[in-house]
């Protein structure tokens, strides 16, 4: 049986850490809307917390989204 040694206060603190980068694609792979203002206001939180920021290429992105179509094909007009 694996041994759970995962210390929660390092789980923590990790998710605290890449907090940005996990609301960002929990966004995407949960899109489920075609409104313009739910889409701009994803664009501009991956915008400003990844690209900006400079903690995620921009390229890194676009190869990101166009995997996340593939699960979520129904909004890819979008």
């Amino acid at each position: 049986m694996y041994d759970q040694d995962v210390n929660p206060s390092k789980y923590n603190k990790l998710r605290s850490i890449y907090k940005s980068y996990l609301d960002s694609y929990i966004a995407l792979y949960q899109l489920k809307t075609e409104k313009e203002e739910e889409l701009m206001s994803i664009y501009k939180m991956i915008k400003t917390e990844l690209i900006d920021s400079k903690k995620y290429h921009p390229t890194n992105v676009i190869k990101d989204i166009l995997d996340i179509i593939q699960y979520n094909n129904r909004y890819a007009k979008s």
